[in-house]
């Protein structure tokens, strides 16, 4: 890729249906297709580079760079479309778009401007979807406290919160109750202990007193019942299902494959884990939610750190650095290899028989 105007390819990303490649293009003068606004400091340009689909969703491409800018700490950046694509760019309204980011590591786009962006981002998708309203699962975390908060904000009158106990600590109920009640999020309890018991004893062919409840296979069984319960209601309502997944676990592929994992839309997707925090702590979550041990609930007494090895924190830093203690280091590269494929599609075959 040679850009022009004496720029320097940067980075080249795979997007599911399409490929993003990125130039940077620094110190510019001259005519560029694009409104700088020096004022504020603009010192970059990134031009878009799409290639593979001609009917692309230019939102989600910039909404791409947004989090690439954000997470590496660059310049105050702007963005817009080569190859033909300036017209759908105008077309979307995203002309000029300005995408903040700092080298000083200071949160370039500030938290009380990143939530409204992100409500209104939620607020698109809703429309584009062409349906009413959106489905979470209330945990009693603060990962489905946020997204249910942010869901309540960009639909008030058709945001359900859904609470799935499995066999749970009978306090993540109550916090998932509290955090609903606290933002007047309409919700429902859905108690899928029974379920959970009679499949998995119908699948092992033992009584539920043999079973092993720590056994990853039956654990698994419990996120993959609530995805169904939630796409119920999603069916029912004519909603979405917003997933509750942050970018410290999508990183590691820490989810489970068509459980937790299920979602129509993944609006804290972009966030590390301490980041959420930050933005729980602006919507006026609870601190005690804000500040318990990070849990998936699949058994009794589970925590996420101590099962993954290393802290969360551990893990932000690397994500942002590249940087950990080789022990941790490796673990997690081996947990990104290993469940590489919880991010993808299904693969296809390249080759097919003729159409004549």
């Amino acid at each position: 890729m040679k850009p022009d105007h004496g720029g320097q390819a940067s980075r080249l990303f795979l997007l599911e249906r399409f490929t993003l490649g990125l130039v940077r293009i620094s110190g510019v003068r001259g005519a560029v297709p694009v409104d700088l606004d020096h004022g504020r400091g603009a010192l970059h340009i990134l031009v878009v580079l799409t290639f593979g689909y001609v009917a692309l969703d230019i939102r989600h491409l910039l909404t791409s760079l947004e989090v690439y800018c954000y997470f590496t700490q660059e310049d105050l950046v702007y963005a817009f479309c080569g190859c033909g694509c300036g017209e759908c760019l105008r077309r979307q309204g995203c002309c000029g778009k300005i995408m903040l980011a700092k080298k000083d590591g200071g949160i370039n786009l500030q938290v009380s401007e990143f939530v409204p962006a992100l409500v209104g981002w939620l607020e698109r998708q809703l429309e584009a979807s062409g349906l009413k309203g959106f489905v979470v699962g209330l945990s009693g975390g603060i990962d489905s406290a946020v997204v249910a908060v942010l869901c309540k904000k960009a639909c008030p009158e058709n945001t359900l919160g859904v609470i799935m106990p499995c066999y749970s600590n009978e306090k993540d109920t109550r916090d998932a109750e509290s955090v609903a009640r606290l933002f007047g999020i309409a919700h429902t309890t859905v108690v899928l202990d029974q379920v959970w018991r009679s499949f998995a004893e119908l699948l092992t062919g033992r009584s539920f007193a043999e079973l092993d409840l720590r056994e990853l296979a039956l654990a698994n069984l419990k996120p993959r019942l609530r995805m169904a319960t939630l796409y119920f209601y999603a069916n029912q309502r004519r909603a979405l299902v917003v997933g509750t997944g942050n970018r410290s676990e999508l990183a590691i592929g820490y989810f489970t494959k068509y459980g937790d994992g299920g979602a129509d839309l993944l609006p804290i997707g972009n966030l590390l884990k301490r980041q959420v925090r930050e933005v729980a702590a602006y919507l006026g979550i609870p601190e005690a939610i804000i500040n318990r041990p990070p849990s998936a609930g699949l058994w009794e007494g589970q925590n996420d750190e101590r099962e993954l090895g290393f802290s969360y924190e551990e893990l932000d830093h690397y994500l942002c650095t590249g940087e950990a203690a080789p022990h941790v280091k490796a673990k997690i590269e081996a947990l990104a290899r290993q469940n590489e494929h919880k991010l993808r599609l299904p693969p296809i075959p390249d080759f097919h028989l003729s159409c004549r």
